[in-house]
């Protein structure tokens, strides 16, 4: 891994901290993995008219797949695949692009993140794809789960269909994590760890079985198919509808 770490003027002591806590946050990221940092670079006093840019530490990674017949993409690919949610509820709202298109663009604090249950996540993932478990994987991020599950059906050209019982079973787990049990909360919250998968149904339980050997929170969502990102009534949105927003420039 590299990193190019952009700040502002270090001589402010609360750009200094800023600095400090995000090398110490990097270096306890890489040891979590056993990923050496080869090389760097720092960019400091970068301001305009006095303030500093926002902290922005940029990692760049490169990493060796063995064998090119295990790549697993983003998009979804047979209708009738189970879609299912590797890590926790992750109903967190804090620093999210949700609020960021509501107008409370620096509104905090940013969720949480357990380095132990990410490496968990990555390998339940990592095994289940090296297995042939699964059909596609893609980490929940900017945009929460809605987002995500959206940008699968993009990539893969087909829809989803979400269960009822899954969104209650994120509320109740969101309410005793202390976090927000409203749907807003749960469809765009960005709360870490968290890798949407497909998988033909047979495989639904080996991959469920990899989650519990790892201690890695698994449930099923629902399954790929139609034309439309669809849950419970409260969500449907056409596929192209999906696909004109998400491509807009804003």
């Amino acid at each position: 891994m590299t990193d190019c770490l952009n700040f502002g003027n270090p001589e402010r002591p609360e750009v200094y901290w800023q600095l400090s806590e995000a090398i110490e946050g990097l270096a306890d990221a890489c040891r979590a993995f056993a990923v050496p940092i080869v090389s760097g670079n720092v960019s400091l006093y970068n301001e305009t008219n006095g303030s500093p840019v926002a902290p922005t530490p940029i990692v760049g990674m490169v990493g060796l797949i063995e064998d090119r017949a295990r790549v697993v993409r983003s998009g979804f690919r047979s209708a009738g695949d189970s879609v299912m949610l590797l890590g926790p509820a992750g109903a967190e709202l804090g620093c999210s692009e949700y609020l960021a298109v509501s107008g409370c663009r620096s509104l905090g604090p940013p969720p949480r993140l357990d380095l132990e249950l990410e490496r968990r996540v990555q390998e339940v993932c990592r095994a289940a794809a090296r297995r042939g478990l699964i059909a596609s994987a893609h980490d929940c991020s900017e945009g929460g789960l809605a987002v995500t599950l959206s940008e699968c059906c993009i990539a893969g050209e087909i829809g989803f269909r979400g269960e009822p019982m899954a969104l209650e079973s994120l509320a109740v787990e969101a309410q005793a994590a202390g976090d927000p049990a409203r749907s807003d909360a749960i469809l765009f919250g960005e709360g870490q760890s968290r890798i949407v998968v497909s998988c033909a149904a047979e495989h639904e339980q080996a991959i469920a079985d990899l989650a519990a050997d790892l201690d890695v929170p698994c449930r099923r969502l629902g399954i790929v198919g139609g034309g439309h990102v669809q849950w419970s009534g409260m969500l449907e949105v056409g596929l192209e509808e999906v696909r004109r927003a998400w491509h807009v420039e804003l």
